[in-house]
């Protein structure tokens, strides 16, 4: 999936905190197989593509702030009730916005992309690799969420893991996610016309999307259920190392051994 889109990729990522807790023998195998089939893949793809392939990537990097993204809404926002000159053009098949700071945002993209998925990494290193579910789709999310282009079919990338994701992290993710599609779907086609006529009403419809987005993407990483012990939806159990859960947010190790009976589900 990473030598097509790289978005699938960031879910690896993920899975740094879990092949850590394994034991020297087995840690890293998992990251190392990831790297020697990317690095076969791309030997084949720059062998087929030739100077294409390095066209194929900076096509991506070229680009400059999407419409649709978090920075277009705040941008477009600050641009309008300030009396600045902002508008548009089409290139890179969509519509890319033109206002001050544009060119800023578009080169901060990257690095910030990049901030937001040591965040998760961060907290899934504090889950020791459990949960590794709910960090995958907070990985893609953030990627999601800093990126200079986000188009509406993006949601569909985040739908298996807040499906399956359990506990009340899950109910409030879930409810959360349908109506950023709702949103979206008022966005894209209906309101799409306003929005690029640069009006009011299609400028707050985004800003609304993109927020209920990082309210999503922040429940991901910060729910208050503990990541170490969670049912997924279909009724599973998730469990990594000894945990606890402080009530601040935070997770710890717990020294206190397991009860004869098995892992209990009761909260500490």
């Amino acid at each position: 999936g990473m030598l097509v889109k790289v978005f699938p990729g960031v879910v690896a990522a993920s899975t740094v905190a879990a092949e850590v807790a394994h034991s020297r023998r087995q840690r890293g195998r998992g990251l190392a197989a990831l790297g020697l089939s990317l690095a076969v893949g791309l030997m084949l793809w720059a062998a087929l593509g030739g100077r294409q392939a390095v066209q194929s990537l900076r096509y991506h990097t070229e680009r400059g702030i999407e419409i649709g993204s978090l920075y277009s809404g705040l941008l477009l926002a600050v641009g309008k009730g300030t009396g600045a000159a902002v508008g548009h053009h089409y290139n890179h098949a969509s519509e890319h916005i033109q206002a001050p700071g544009a060119i800023t945002a578009a080169a901060l993209a990257f690095p910030l992309q990049a901030a937001a998925l040591l965040l998760v990494l961060w907290r899934s290193r504090c889950s020791r690799g459990a949960d590794g579910v709910r960090y995958a789709g907070a990985a893609v999310l953030a990627l999601l969420v800093a990126g200079k282009v986000l188009s509406p079919q993006y949601l569909i990338w985040i739908l298996p893991f807040v499906t399956v994701q359990g506990g009340s992290t899950g109910a409030r993710a879930r409810w959360l996610l349908l109506t950023c599609c709702l949103a979206t779907a008022l966005l894209y086609p209906w309101a799409f016309d306003k929005l690029v006529a640069l009006r009011w009403s299609g400028i707050i419809l985004l800003n609304l999307r993109n927020a209920l987005l990082l309210g999503l993407w922040g429940l991901l990483l910060f729910g208050r259920e503990a990541p170490g012990i969670a049912r997924t939806a279909a009724g599973g159990i998730v469990r990594g190392s000894h945990l606890r859960y402080n009530g601040q947010g935070n997770c710890a190790n717990d020294p206190s051994p397991e009860p004869a009976g098995g892992p209990s589900l009761a909260a500490p």
